[in-house]
């Protein structure tokens, strides 16, 4: 049987990388006018103003390779922010044995893409239909598997503003060219991490939908512009795509084989779906130390991240 009981593993320390991840949470501002970095559930697309950091421990996971841990999905886009869509919560059937565990800092379940909660010791967990879940306030950890999800695409995944669509259609065909949907979603999301800098200081013009300024100005944005710009190009192209609002973890303690994430590892990418399910992409590009002063950590021997320069013949695309 599993041990569910986390491994006390001291942190392995690792040297600073500069890695383009943020996403704002609705807290309020401090007396300096900065806003907390965190997780949120909506998110409204444009300038982020100053940041507060926090390095409070959010989730550590011990087994899994991914570091993108998901949040929310937000399939609705209109007027510059994204909504998720609501529906039941599921009861999860415990069955089977958990292959990983998770050690939660305030009960949220920050988890990678398929996976499938087993356990949980403060009630039963609950499911959305996007996969993300929901647990107690007071839980503690969370036993979970991966499973590899074969579904339908929600048809929300293929929403395109009307006023919108004819400025991404022509986009997107320019940067994706023919090819089969995987083709064409990895080439759009080279040509977003490629084509412009990572930067916190984007400020859209008034009127002007932030995607859109995003894409035509071509001077570059944060994360949450990269993923929604992605998101909607792929859907102008008839791929669905959807955004994801999580963590990125940062850290990991390679003995233990744990990965942590921190308030300040908050980031938004994508998931599209091609080849008969929903994968991770994420478009958020490399980017020199001099362009931010955002804090992470992540060793030289790093998992693939959206830092890590990626093979122009490979698909960035999981298989997973």
């Amino acid at each position: 049987m599993f041990d569910l009981r986390m491994v006390r593993t001291p942190l392995f320390r690792i040297a600073p990388l500069v890695l383009g991840l943020a996403v704002v949470a609705s807290g309020l501002a401090d007396r300096d006018g900065a806003r907390p970095v965190g997780y949120a559930e909506r998110v409204r697309v444009g300038a982020l103003g100053p940041l507060r950091f926090d390095d409070r421990l959010v989730i550590e996971i011990e087994g899994i390779t991914s570091p993108y841990l998901r949040g929310r999905t937000l399939s609705r886009y209109h007027d510059g922010a994204w909504w998720p869509k609501e529906g039941a919560l599921l009861p999860v059937a415990a069955q089977g044995e958990a292959t990983h565990r998770a050690r939660l800092a305030d009960g949220a379940a920050f988890l990678p893409l398929g996976a499938q909660v087993v356990a949980s010791p403060a009630g039963a967990a609950r499911r959305r239909a996007d996969g993300t879940h929901v647990l107690a306030p007071e839980a503690t950890w969370v036993g979970f598997r991966l499973e590899a999800e074969d579904a339908a695409p929600d048809p929300d995944d293929l929403e395109v503003p009307p006023a919108m669509r004819e400025a991404l259609v022509k986009r997107a065909r320019a940067l994706a060219g023919r090819g089969t949907p995987r083709e064409q979603a990895e080439r759009l999301r080279r040509a977003l991490a490629t084509s412009m800098d990572y930067r916190l200081d984007f400020e859209p013009r008034p009127g002007v939908d932030p995607v859109l300024d995003f894409l035509e100005r071509g001077e570059g944005g944060h994360c949450e512009l990269f993923a929604s710009a992605y998101v909607l190009l792929a859907r102008s192209l008839g791929i669905p795509a959807r955004l994801v609002s999580g963590y990125y973890a940062s850290e990991r303690v390679p003995e233990a084989g744990i990965l942590r994430a921190r308030r300040s590892d908050a980031h938004a990418w994508a998931e599209v779906y091609v080849d008969g399910r929903y994968r991770t992409a994420d478009p958020t590009p490399p980017q020199g130390s001099k362009t931010t002063s955002m804090r992470f950590r992540f060793p030289s021997t790093s998992l693939p991240t959206p830092d890590t320069p990626r093979s122009s013949s490979a698909s960035a695309i999981s298989s997973s």
